[in-house]
C-alpha cells in the first residue's frame, strides 16, 4: 500500500517537473515541506522519551550523531542552493537532533 502511494507521488512530481506546471510544483513544494518536517519529528519523540524517563538506555549516541551530521549536511546544502523546503525541514531536524544528542549525553 505504501509503495503504491509512493509511486503516485513520484509520478505526480515527475509530471509537475516535466510539464513545468507551476501550480503543481507549488503544491508539491508544500507537500514536501510538510513531509520533511513530519519526518524530523522522530528526534523530538526520542528527546521527549529520554527526558521523561531520564534515561538514554538502549539509545545509540553514535546513531543520533550520524543523523545530526546528515541533517546539518542537508541544511547547508539547502542554504547553498537556496531551497526553502530543505532549509525549513532540516532546521526543524537540526534542533531536534541537537536536543536528542544533548539528552543522550545528559542521561547516558
Amino acid at each position: 500500500m505504501h509503495s503504491l502511494h509512493l509511486n503516485y507521488i513520484l509520478v505526480f512530481a515527475t509530471l509537475a517537473y516535466k510539464k513545468g506546471n507551476p501550480k503543481m510544483m507549488k503544491w508539491y513544494r508544500k507537500y514536501m515541506t510538510a513531509v520533511g518536517i513530519l519526518g524530523q519529528l522522530l528526534f523530538y519523540s526520542e528527546f521527549v522519551t529520554i527526558s521523561k524517563n531520564q534515561s538514554a538506555q538502549n539509545v545509540s549516541l553514535f546513531g543520533f550523531i550520524c543523523s545530526l551530521i546528515a541533517v546539518f549536511s542537508w541544511l547547508v546544502y539547502g542554504l547553498l542552493i537556496k531551497d526553502k523546503v530543505l532549509i525549513t525541514s532540516n532546521i526543524v531536524g537540526a534542533v531536534g537532533a541537537i536536543l536528542t544528542v544533548a539528552a543522550i549525553l545528559i542521561y547516558q
